[in-house]
């Protein structure tokens, strides 16, 4: 595990009561000065950011954009979160470890672009200038600010004091190991997704051209780096996978997908505030170590939100290990509109087999008597072992189907048709057979009579 991911489980840990972006940032750039180039941590990406970083930007940007709209990159400052926030510097009583403290003190001075999709663009050089004026960076000033004996200033008194000194001191570190134009400052790229449009399904791989392969290709020593200190971004990629060839995969590929759902103002906004305080969320960030994504391009949050509500959103189910997480559904409550992108969510496999296998068949072979049965066995096996042997059931189910069917059709062929006097050839047949004919059919009996080889026949049968 990597100085990012152990950061980002620390993070986990303490929820939603700090928010420690910033210190991974300036960790992982101070162990960048010490790895080798090709083991280092190069780029910050969205994904690597907390949730709560991520509603602080993009409320920040939404509302400048909103107020002046602009084309092109626009550059913003310090003083302009201070503003938008009516935040204080953490030496007049701010809190550096909030959702805004912590995006002061990694963001600092950025550019934003506004993307075609409705997004944005925000770039920025995590490094540190020189000539602060905390002095220069050396290590006799540094423990200056460390020795509680020295009579080097900081702003505040007590504990303020303190951070004011440890602050220098990082400061000063910070200036040392990661200045402007040094290989171990990190680039921001942070792609807000836009809500425009939606994501195009994955490409199939269809040979070695690197533009059709869902992950791309990597020199060695970049996939030491990612098996070594493994980011976000990459854990990201590897959760997307295309569909598996199989059953369930031929039916998936065919589903259609409306899209994720467009929220707008004040609706965004409670919509952010809940999504990263649900329970689900906070599991996701204790197990992963990272926030989950909520512009998730395979999954419609923001419809799960709107046609579930906050309370029922999410539901705990068994997984393969026996514990219960919390997951979200496939659908919506009127079985219709697809949350999750059939073409390329690795689970939705799971809704093809609860709706499509048949209830007989599961009785008959497999004692599976309700949905509630099948759906707690389905969710047991979502492992690519347990998507094997459910395609294996799918298929079976399907060829279950088709023999009722075949027989249903055999039937309705052989039943005999009923006579209809005039309309029907019964001149072929015995007059018995004729006979019989006429008497089962009750048009021909409230008629009265048949014909038969050109003459009439009383159509009732009287004993004598």
């Amino acid at each position: 595990m990597g100085f990012w991911d152990t950061a980002s489980w620390a993070s986990g840990l303490v929820g939603d009561r700090k928010n420690l972006d910033n210190v991974k940032m300036y960790g992982q750039g101070i162990a960048n000065s010490f790895l080798p180039e090709f083991l280092d941590k190069d780029e910050v990406t969205w994904e690597d950011m907390s949730s709560g970083s991520q509603s602080a930007i993009q409320e920040f940007v939404n509302a400048q954009f909103k107020a002046k709209p602009w084309e092109g990159k626009r550059g913003f400052i310090y003083e302009d979160l201070n503003k938008h926030f009516k935040a204080k510097s953490i030496f007049e009583g701010g809190d550096a470890f909030s959702n805004v403290g912590a995006l002061k003190t990694t963001l600092g001075q950025f550019t934003v672009e506004p993307t075609e999709d409705g997004g944005f663009n925000i770039i920025d050089t995590y490094d540190f200038n020189k000539n602060s004026k905390y002095g220069k960076p050396t290590m006799s000033n540094i423990g200056s600010y460390l020795n509680p004996w020295s009579d080097r200033d900081a702003p505040g008194t007590g504990l303020k004091a303190v951070a004011g000194r440890l602050y220098g001191a990082a400061r000063l570190y910070g200036e040392r190991q990661i200045p402007v134009g040094s290989p171990n400052a990190m680039k921001v790229n942070l792609r807000i997704p836009g809500r425009k449009t939606v994501s195009a399904p994955l490409a199939v791989n269809t040979g070695n051209d690197p533009a059709n392969v869902n992950i791309p290709d990597k020199p060695i020593w970049q996939r030491v780096s990612d098996m070594l200190m493994p980011s976000a971004e990459a854990a990201s990629r590897q959760e997307v996978t295309k569909q598996t060839a199989d059953v369930f995969g031929d039916e998936l590929q065919q589903q259609g997908w409306e899209g994720a759902t467009v929220l707008e103002g004040q609706e965004e906004v409670a919509f952010r505030e809940w999504f990263t305080k649900s329970p689900y969320a906070l599991e996701y960030q204790q197990r992963n170590g990272r926030a989950p994504n909520m512009d998730d391009p395979d999954y419609d949050y923001r419809g799960l939100w709107k046609t579930y509500g906050p309370e029922k959103a999410f539901a705990k189910v068994e997984e393969s290990d026996g514990q219960q997480y919390y997951h979200g559904y496939s659908r919506a409550p009127d079985g219709g509109k697809w949350l999750k992108n059939p073409s390329s969510n690795p689970t939705a496999w799971m809704e093809v087999a609860m709706s499509g296998l048949n209830p007989e068949f599961m009785a008959k072979n497999y004692g599976v008597q309700s949905e509630e049965q099948l759906h707690a066995a389905i969710s047991k096996d979502n492992t690519p072992e347990g998507r094997a042997k459910w395609a294996s059931i799918y298929q079976k189910s399907k060829d279950f189907d088709g023999h009722q069917a075949a027989k249903q059709q055999a039937a309705e062929q052989i039943a005999p048709t009923s006579p209809t006097g005039a309309d029907t050839n019964l001149d072929k047949l015995s007059f018995g057979e004729a006979f019989k004919r006429a008497l089962s059919d009750p048009a021909t009996v409230a008629k009265g009579r048949f014909m038969w080889r050109g003459r009439p026949y009383a159509a009732k049968y009287e004993e004598k």
